[in-house]
């Protein structure tokens, strides 16, 4: 399995074709008003968007302002603004199979078999993690001004989600923050200062 953003772009072309529906109407039908998913959109760089988030990268030590980006090319590929709440309201309704059936979700959670035999922990969509002995999905995103962390374990229907303005926000470090925040949740620990403390 090799990722590329590019797998992605032509996944949205794919959905256009078999829907007959432009990506960015469809996405709307389909997920965001059925998952309840309001602060949801394309993002366009010269729109204004009331409360949009400045992004900044480190460099050099210091805090900077990250760089104008344009992700309109990749729309299917992280090509849109939302919130931390309305990517929990996402998973929420995945894990209420408001979008596919059992089946079809419980295959999106099994390692895909390569034909050399040997799995990767990635499923269909999400990368495949062992929580405390629970099947956990979770996907993290990363570009220009922004990085980003969506973590479920359907078996406890919880759902954890994090966003940063913060470019290069390793995504081990997030994945970490995501468990740390879910053992508290569901009560397996007690919260450590060190795992909620700013990246360096």
């Amino acid at each position: 399995m090799l990722y590329t953003n590019w797998g992605y772009v032509v996944l949205g072309c794919v959905l256009e074709g078999a829907s007959q529906e432009e990506y960015r109407a469809f996405m709307h039908q389909a997920i965001f008003v059925p998952a309840g998913m309001t602060h949801t959109r394309d993002d366009d760089p010269r729109a204004t968007i009331s409360n949009r988030a400045r992004g900044y990268v480190v460099a050099a030590g210091e805090l900077k302002n990250s760089r104008w980006s344009d992700v309109s090319s990749k729309m299917a590929a992280g090509g849109w603004l939302s919130t931390a709440p309305d990517l929990v309201r996402f998973m929420n309704a995945w894990m209420a199979a408001r979008f596919l059936s059992p089946a079809t979700m419980k295959t999106m959670l099994e390692p895909y078999r390569l034909r050399s035999s040997t799995i990767d922990k990635f499923g269909l969509g999400w990368f495949i993690d062992d929580y405390h002995g629970m099947k956990a999905g979770l996907y993290g995103g990363g570009t220009a001004q922004v990085s980003a962390v969506v973590f479920l374990v359907p078996e406890k229907q919880l759902a954890v989600a994090g966003m940063f303005n913060l470019e290069g926000f390793p995504g081990p470090e997030r994945v970490a923050l995501a468990e740390a925040i879910a053992d508290v949740l569901l009560g397996l620990t007690t919260p450590n200062p060190d795992h909620f403390a700013p990246p360096k």
